[in-house]
């Protein structure tokens, strides 16, 4: 069984869009260069897209606004029984690692974005908008999950009522005390003003034993961000930041 780790991505890792790649940083050792790659996101056309998605070659996430991915939480191994609980939402896809070197970054539509990636400098000495993490080669089941206080949710719950929500966690969960989520969305409509106490999302990753199924790409981008959403069994508690260790790294490794 792999052994477990997890880190928050590092407290300096900025995006300042709502696009991320996750790749390797051989880009799999494919025939794919930075300026072809950067072509082929730019473009968004969906043989193409897939053909990435089916080699496990990379993932193009966005997500409803800026920044919402900065303060995700990588996960190697097992899930907790809480992790696994109180997702809402998830995207799934394979990832072919060779290098043992996953990349992930903000944006993916310029060449020289990628250039400066890969090669560790940066793009005019500015490195905060990627992070590299050194893993055992291989190929790997990839989750991108989103739980209560994460943008994707709040955009997900927009229609949804406070009330109804709190209703919810009584029934499921008898005795307990409501948590401060749903106190601040019964106030405010939204969540998100949370994201510095709570998870927002995991990203988690497993060596892969079964080909997932390709994930939807979005019918006007051509990148993926529609997740497949769920109501768990148990109203989600919120998972606290706090249990996880320190993000102060510049970059990490495994």
């Amino acid at each position: 069984m792999l052994t477990r780790h997890c880190h928050p991505l590092p407290d300096n890792f900025f995006c300042d869009g709502p696009y991320y790649v996750l790749t390797s940083a051989s880009l799999g050792n494919s025939f794919l260069t930075p300026e072809s790659l950067a072509e082929i996101l730019r473009a968004g056309e969906e043989t193409a897209m897939r053909s990435l998605l089916a080699q496990g070659l990379c993932l193009p996430l966005f997500f409803p606004g800026d920044c919402a991915f900065d303060r995700a939480i990588l996960v190697m191994g097992e899930l907790t029984p809480d992790e696994e609980a109180e997702w809402i939402g998830r995207i799934q896809s394979k990832l072919h690692i060779p290098c043992g070197q996953l990349l992930l970054m903000c944006g993916g539509g310029s060449p020289e974005d990628w250039l400066g990636a890969m090669g560790g400098e940066g793009l005019q000495g500015y490195r905060d908008y990627f992070q590299v993490l050194d893993i055992p080669a291989g190929d790997y089941l990839v989750e991108v999950l989103t739980y209560v206080a994460s943008m994707s949710v709040d955009f997900h719950w927009e229609e949804e009522n406070g009330d109804a929500l709190a209703d919810w966690f009584y029934q499921t969960r008898p005795g307990e005390a409501l948590p401060q989520w749903i106190k601040t969305f019964q106030a405010s409509g939204f969540i998100g003003e949370l994201s510095d106490e709570l998870v927002t999302y995991i990203l988690h990753l497993t060596p892969l034993t079964t080909e997932p199924s390709l994930p939807a790409l979005d019918a006007e981008i051509g990148w993926c961000g529609e997740f497949e959403w769920r109501r768990p069994v148990l109203c989600p508690r919120g998972i606290p930041r706090s249990q996880y260790p320190g993000s102060e790294a510049a970059s990490l490794a495994w």
